[in-house]
């Protein structure tokens, strides 16, 4: 699959449309995507201190934990996806996307998934789940219909990843309560998932043209993450012994570590927007690692290794990929503001005290939750303040986009 989000020549009919996009905001999918989800990363986690701490109720039906986990992955990470999905497939189709009044409605789509989930206490259960399961298949639809009007096979497996997490969903909304945990986990594989096939693309590939240096990739190594990721995130909902599925999240772990070794990470020091997304690959590996020692240990703090994944994986390449993308597909230079750079960091630290403290200091987990809240507040308000006025107005190279 191609997941490079360089520009390609559009066609002579999307560049028509292109100038007819309206508000800027609306040009294009990342723009209003990647700003909903910097508002809702930065106000939702206040909100979910304030909740674990006994400081406010939330009329939701929904356990305090599940709903923070669901709208972390289903909100904030399902709205980076697909605002970065329906970049990529404009670019690798050289074919429309949503834009305008259909963007727009996707958008208003998500948000009314976000409130049905919060007011789920008041809102009938088949209401909640018909809303909130719309988004992930009209995201998958919307990026299906130009990759196979383009022929452009080798990014349809997006559409599965997509399909799967929709699934995971379903499962949490309609499965019997038992299942409402592993189908959040579910969900924390699958955008992995996406991380293992797009950050093994475009990470090497930025780094060697950012840093102008040559970058060694394995091909072996390439199909053997992703596969071996793969199945263990299959061993997740199949009924196996723990050893087993340990062994392969381990497996896993070790394999996109060396996956890394060719990459020239130590190079990128100086770049923050290159070793940002370095880190945050190399806490994948750590991330599934954690997830299989875990499987051994019995009694081992639980959150550990799905926050190593959650924060350290998912938001660190969240929050770099949204800052590179917005910055490219906004014809400015691909530099970030020395405050986005002290972002990265704050995310940094989030994900040590929020993954790694509980393992090394189990007695502070409640200050340790809060310290890291703080920092992952901190972080994703930065680059909202940031990045707003970017996603909101028009190319700084006058092109349409």
């Amino acid at each position: 699959m191609i997941t490079d989000l360089r520009k390609r020549p559009m066609a002579p009919a999307l560049e028509a449309q292109a100038s007819a996009f309206g508000h800027p905001v609306l040009a294009l999918g990342f723009r209003p995507f990647f700003l909903l989800a910097g508002l809702f990363a930065t106000l939702v986690m206040p909100v979910w201190l304030l909740v674990f701490t006994g400081h406010l109720t939330l009329p939701t039906q929904v356990w305090r934990n599940a709903w923070h986990a669901h709208e972390m992955l289903f909100g904030f990470a399902g709205a980076v996806l697909a605002g970065f999905l329906f970049t990529a497939a404009r670019n690798w189709t050289s074919l429309p996307t949503p834009s305008g009044a259909p963007l727009a409605a996707l958008a208003a789509l998500w948000v009314a998934g976000r409130v049905a989930i919060l007011f789920s206490g008041t809102i009938p259960a088949p209401v909640v789940a018909l809303i909130d399961l719309a988004f992930v298949p009209a995201t998958a639809l919307a990026i299906a219909i130009p990759i196979v009007r383009a022929k452009s096979w080798r990014n349809l497996g997006f559409v599965p990843l997509l399909l799967l997490l929709f699934v995971a969903n379903l499962l949490f909304h309609f499965g019997p309560p038992a299942w409402s945990s592993r189908a959040l986990r579910v969900a924390v594989d699958v955008i992995v998932l996406v991380i293992v096939v797009m950050g093994g693309r475009v990470i090497p590939s930025f780094t060697a043209s950012g840093l102008g240096i040559e970058v060694k990739r394995s091909r072996f190594l390439d199909w053997a993450s992703l596969i071996v990721t793969a199945v263990a995130t299959l061993l997740e909902v199949v009924p196996v012994a723990p050893s087993v599925g340990g062994a392969a999240l381990v497996a896993a772990g070790v394999l996109n570590g060396l996956r890394m070794v060719g990459w020239r990470s130590l190079a990128t020091w100086k770049s923050p927007i290159l070793w940002v997304l370095h880190l945050g690959y190399a806490w994948v590996a750590v991330g599934l690692c954690l997830s299989g020692i875990a499987a051994f240990v019995p009694g081992w703090m639980p959150n550990a290794p799905t926050h190593a994944l959650a924060v350290g994986a998912i938001g660190m390449l969240i929050l770099g990929m949204t800052a590179r993308v917005s910055l490219g597909h906004t014809g400015r230079m691909l530099v970030v503001a020395r405050p986005v750079a002290v972002a990265f960091g704050l995310l940094l630290l989030a994900a040590v005290v929020r993954s790694l403290g509980p393992l090394v200091l189990p007695s502070a987990y409640v200050p340790e939750l809060v310290v890291s809240g703080v920092l992952w507040t901190a972080a994703f308000g930065i680059f909202t303040l940031v990045y707003a006025p970017i996603l909101t107005s028009r190319r700084a190279d006058g092109k349409p986009g």
